[in-house]
């Protein structure tokens, strides 16, 4: 069994393309439509989540 993290960002479409871009990872799931409420990516072995903060949240 592994860990998974999970991130909150201020901003889930901004992290997503900063961590695909820049870093080079890819979502876990291609086809799944940006969630909110938790999307995940990987790069070789390493995984984490991503979500959006509470705050972000509220003002929907």
């Amino acid at each position: 069994m592994k860990l998974i993290p999970l991130l909150r960002v201020r901003n889930i479409k901004e992290a997503i393309a900063f961590y695909t871009g820049v870093l080079d990872f890819k979502l876990k799931y291609p086809d799944e439509e940006v969630n909110i409420f938790c999307m995940n990516l990987i790069n070789g072995d390493a995984e984490f989540q991503l979500s959006d903060t509470v705050e972000s949240l509220v003002l929907l």
